[in-house]
């Protein structure tokens, strides 16, 4: 098979073959993509700590 680069654009070539564009950058390692989901599920532990201590602010401005 045989790439052309596609102008103004690094990471694409095109199949002269059959004309379709191709991606070629580099993939993120699969730790980068485990990162991510562990940062995620540490933000949805911040938000359900979050509303758990703005529920227990309210009872206590309603009990004061």
């Amino acid at each position: 098979m045989e790439y052309l680069k596609v102008k103004g654009h690094e990471n694409f070539v095109r199949d002269t073959n059959t004309g379709a564009i191709i991606n070629v950058a580099p993939k993120a390692p699969k730790s980068f993509s485990g990162e991510f989901q562990n940062a995620i599920k540490e933000l949805n532990t911040l938000k359900e700590e979050m509303s758990e201590i703005k529920s227990l602010l309210k009872k206590l401005v309603k009990w004061l």
